[in-house]
């Protein structure tokens, strides 16, 4: 039995969304993008999981994500994969930073579209930039500029993450790793 990919991209999402949930300090929310090329609009789920549990690793984050170009779209297809944040510049409530996603791409129209070497089963490789804002507390929009390498693409997103288990004053109980004792 064959799954539709509407069906596809939401089991793909409860996967990556599922170990969210449980987790202190992590966020989960949505996006828009607009892939400037193929003149395609796309709506995506993430979440953002950061590594601060451990203090070399502080401002580095794991962001899994699935996105979905539907088809009134020129290019209908999907994206599923995680990611890599590094948080590289923060002024009061902004915070400016690096990425680089790798991802399945699932091509639904690539035999029907003018594009050369496509298959419907693709990889993509994504390096980018962004800035965010801690908004009320709980809520971080963000605003992201990404280049796919292998379609030499721009795309624009922009979205919401919200973090879980945050209360009302935006505090969540940060665990940190006691260090090693010294002997």
């Amino acid at each position: 039995m064959i799954m539709k990919p509407e069906k596809t991209c939401l089991l793909i999402a409860v996967i990556f969304a599922f170990p969210l949930i449980s987790a202190q300090q992590n966020m989960i929310g949505g996006s828009a993008a607009y892939n400037l090329h193929t003149k395609s609009f796309g709506l995506g789920i993430r979440g953002k999981i950061p590594l601060r549990q451990i203090d070399f690793l502080e401002g580095i984050s794991i962001v899994p994500q699935v996105s979905y170009f539907p088809g009134f779209n020129p290019v209908h297809e999907f994206y599923a994969g995680a990611g890599v944040q590094l948080d590289a510049y923060k002024i009061e409530r902004w915070t400016f930073y690096g990425l680089t996603n790798f991802s399945y791409n699932g091509w639904m129209n690539h035999e029907d579209t003018e594009y050369r070497n496509g298959n419907f089963s693709n990889v993509g490789l994504e390096a980018g930039i962004g800035v965010s804002r801690k908004l009320f507390s709980c809520l971080h929009p963000f605003f992201e500029f990404r280049y796919n390498v292998r379609w030499s693409e721009f795309n624009l997103g922009l979205g919401m993450l919200y973090t879980i288990k945050c209360d009302r004053r935006g505090a969540v109980k940060c665990p940190k790793i006691p260090p090693p004792p010294q002997f």
